[in-house]
């Protein structure tokens, strides 16, 4: 069975919203090595913002496509 991990940018204080107002100030190699080793010991990455765009799209997409469909030889 896989498992599903988050990474969080947290402040001191326990706030996690918008990390790219904070977060570069603070950046340093320690905290990318920890990053990098994140990501690389994973099976797979979820990219929220981008998945909740292409599930928002998809019902127009697949309308598209089944009203483009013409079998061969038609």
């Amino acid at each position: 069975m896989r498992k599903i991990s988050g990474n969080l940018f947290m402040a001191i204080d326990g706030v996690v919203e918008s990390p790219k107002k904070w977060l570069l100030s603070y950046w340093n190699d320690d905290i990318a090595n920890v990053v990098m080793g994140g990501m690389q010991g994973a099976d797979a990455l979820l990219h929220p913002q981008l998945s909740r765009k292409l599930i928002k799209t998809f019902p127009d997409t697949a309308k598209t496509r089944r009203s483009s469909y013409k079998p061969r030889g038609s």
